[in-house]
């Protein structure tokens, strides 16, 4: 029993002390859903995405190590008759939507400042859902897509093949984030 004590003893006294200077390693995963809407009657439409002002965000921002997955939920409605191309893509934040015509919006998805995050996703006419797990087999430019959401903010721009009424209301982004402290 002496042995056993001898060797627990040290262990507990360094936690201890760890723990009461402050120094002892907190490490944790959370997840930040934000929502969005587009309505993409004219080919293209922006949502600015601020993942700042949640407050799960705001209690760990400091404390961030890595995005770990980022997917999307989105409930779809496709009122055109006929099916659509629907395409999501990611960009820096700014202060205003930088793109407002679908030739601007091109050239910078050419220019490499503008990129996709679901490609080419054939909606049927009616109603449809894309849930979490759905999306991530959707999903490119993943690298891009973390390091843009890492800084907090950042712009989603949504195209589709027809123009009409086609919404995504509601949608969400759903990051799930690794820190420590």
């Amino acid at each position: 029993m002496r042995a056993f004590t001898g060797k627990i003893l040290p262990v507990g006294l360094v936690l201890v002390s760890l723990a009461l200077g402050g120094c002892l390693l907190i490490s944790g995963t959370f997840v930040v859903t934000e929502s969005f809407s587009f309505d993409v009657s004219d080919y293209l439409s922006f949502q600015a995405v601020d993942l700042t002002e949640n407050s799960d965000w705001q209690d760990h921002k400091d404390n961030i190590d890595m995005i770990d997955a980022v997917g999307f939920t989105m409930t779809m409605d496709n009122s055109n008759g006929s099916a659509v191309t629907f395409n999501l893509y990611v960009a820096p934040y700014a202060d205003k939507q930088l793109y407002n015509t679908l030739i601007d919006f091109q050239q910078a998805v050419t220019d490499g400042d503008v990129y996709v995050v679901i490609k080419d996703l054939t909606v049927p006419a009616g109603t449809s859902t894309v849930t979490y797990a759905q999306s991530l087999t959707h999903l490119h430019n993943l690298d891009k897509l973390k390091e843009l959401t890492k800084t907090g903010k950042l712009h989603l721009y949504a195209t589709t093949s027809l123009a009409g009424s086609f919404t995504v209301d509601p949608g969400s982004i759903v990051v799930t984030v690794s820190g420590s402290k």
